[in-house]
């Protein structure tokens, strides 16, 4: 799979130390939120509670250390989900991808228990900032060892 190939689109990766699976046998790269067989509506509703609450605390401490962008942070949940999802505080809705394969490689083998991890390879229209909110278009998978 090459750039050149797909000029309309950035390739990511992003490595996991399984392939995660559907009832009906597709590949899925679901954020940590909703990871979990059949999630009850009440548990989900918690999850996202337990993240406000982590990304309000996470605004205040910004703000009592004086860190520049801390007003930004307060503003913007998926700038208090970023961190808190680097730092793995608690689960949320963002998925991390990379432009890096090594880097993808080293996550997907960071976990793993196994001699086998996955990387997969998306097509996404190009971004401007840091943090985009994005669906992939075209998934494909390679087996890394």
């Amino acid at each position: 799979m090459h750039a050149y190939a797909n000029r309309d689109e950035l390739l990511f990766f992003r490595g996991q130390n399984a392939d995660y699976q559907s009832k009906s046998g597709g590949t899925t790269l679901y954020p940590s939120i909703y990871r979990e067989d059949a999630l009850a509506t009440r548990e989900l509703r918690h999850r996202f509670e337990m993240l406000d609450q982590a990304g309000r605390l996470l605004a205040d401490k910004l703000k009592t250390a004086g860190i520049e962008g801390h007003r930004e942070a307060r503003q913007k949940r998926y700038i208090q989900w970023s961190s808190l999802q680097h730092y793995e505080v608690v689960p949320t809705p963002l998925l991390d991808l990379t432009h890096s394969l090594r880097v993808a490689c080293s996550f997907a083998q960071l976990r793993s228990d196994d001699s086998l991890c996955y990387v997969y390879a998306l097509g996404l229209p190009y971004i401007t900032n840091r943090i985009s909110l994005l669906i992939p278009n075209m998934i494909s998978s390679m087996c890394v060892s």
